[in-house]
């Protein structure tokens, strides 16, 4: 296919350049010819040029029709790299599995809703996902995770031109009809650019009630918005709602002697929702709430001691390069980390009041 198309170009600027030269004079009757010869070669320049770009620059191609080629020097050949979107999320699993700690319930539904419907040509509405619970849990890490995994630039520079990262606190006007309109524009953007945008919302629960509405028609079930198709977007919601009633029942668990692990997203999801659609935040009496909109509301547990131990163990390989830190610098190093972190309750004392937020920070001045 990428030699045909080597050939065309050649072709097509071969030709041109006699014609210009006057090598090849054009007769009346062979002036059609050259026109549809003309045609083909332009077709192939195209072609040809679209291949080159996406060699180099991040490009936005549908599911199984990666454009991303490079040229192995010493064979003198193209080949096919990476694709620049991952719709295969062939390592999605792995990354949840070796670096998020304590959240099986995020880990199910991450690793099943996104990449069905990143696979599916023809959904019927944009994916949309609200992560709820206690600072530290991982929503932001496991948001970082999946654009890292669909997004090869992104898991390259940590940035890439389809994923859109909205912090709600850093809006500098208290207009809601203008932060409507803001976001409104940059979802509309980012669509036109590439169908298969990434948006997180991050602090959702500081957001002013009524804005996050703005972006309705593009989460529900229409076709087209303005002639713009947005059902094959994702939409990341990251919030603290709900994390009292989420603790609860992690603890009501715990005190019964089951483990956390049995906890279900029966047993959690109805208190999300109600928070989400109750307490003060970006969800408050929102449209998207009510109309069933959100796919999935996703728990994050309050994390326990033995998984801040897990997050030091993995700070200590990614910063320090040790290869085993329970022997370099060692079991008990690690059990001060954990202990200069706050928990609570008052009497248990089970759970981090940070997460593995302030691992990093403990961990720099203890070494």
């Amino acid at each position: 296919m990428v030699r045909k198309k080597t050939m065309n170009l050649v072709f097509a600027v071969t030709l041109y350049l006699c014609v210009v030269s006057g090598v090849v004079s054009i007769e009346p009757i062979t002036s059609s010819l050259v026109g549809v010869l003309g045609a083909i070669g332009l077709g192939a320049i195209y072609g040809t040029w679209d291949y080159l770009k996406c060699s180099t620059v991040e490009c936005c191609h549908p599911f199984g029709e990666d454009k991303r080629l490079v040229k192995d020097s010493s064979a003198g050949k193209w080949f096919r790299r990476e694709a620049w979107i991952d719709y295969e999320l062939t390592q999605l699993d792995r990354s949840l599995n070796t670096q998020l700690h304590g959240q099986h319930l995020a880990k199910n539904i991450i690793t099943k809703l996104i990449p069905k419907h990143l696979k599916n040509a023809n959904p019927t509405k944009a994916l949309v996902l609200s992560l709820h619970g206690w600072t530290g849990g991982g929503k932001n890490f496991v948001s970082e995770i999946v654009a890292k995994n669909i997004y090869r630039k992104y898991r390259e520079s940590g940035r890439s031109d389809f994923v859109k990262h909205i912090i709600c606190t850093k809006f500098n006007t208290n207009d809601k009809q203008l932060m409507r309109q803001w976001i409104r524009d940059n979802v509309t953007a980012m669509v036109k650019q590439c169908e298969r945008s990434l948006f997180i919302f991050d602090e959702m629960d500081k957001l002013t009630p009524g804005v996050i509405d703005a972006i309705k028609p593009f989460i529900d079930f229409n076709q087209f918005v303005d002639f713009v198709d947005y059902r094959k977007s994702v939409f990341i919601f990251l919030s603290n709602t709900g994390g009292t009633g989420i603790t609860k029942t992690a603890y009501d668990y715990h005190l019964s002697g089951r483990e956390r692990t049995d906890i279900t997203i029966k047993d959690l999801e109805p208190l999300i929702n109600s928070g989400a659609f109750n307490e003060d935040g970006g969800l408050y009496k929102s449209d998207i709430v009510e109309k069933n909109l959100i796919d999935a509301f996703v728990p994050f547990l309050p994390l326990e001691k033995k998984h801040i131990k897990l997050c030091i163990n993995d700070y200590l390989r990614q910063h320090y390069n040790k290869s085993d830190p329970m022997v370099d610098p060692g079991e008990e190093f690690i059990r001060n980390v954990a202990n200069e972190l706050e928990y609570f309750p008052a009497d248990t004392k089970l759970y981090s009041k940070t997460g593995c937020k302030r691992v990093g920070n403990k961990v720099d001045v203890l070494m």
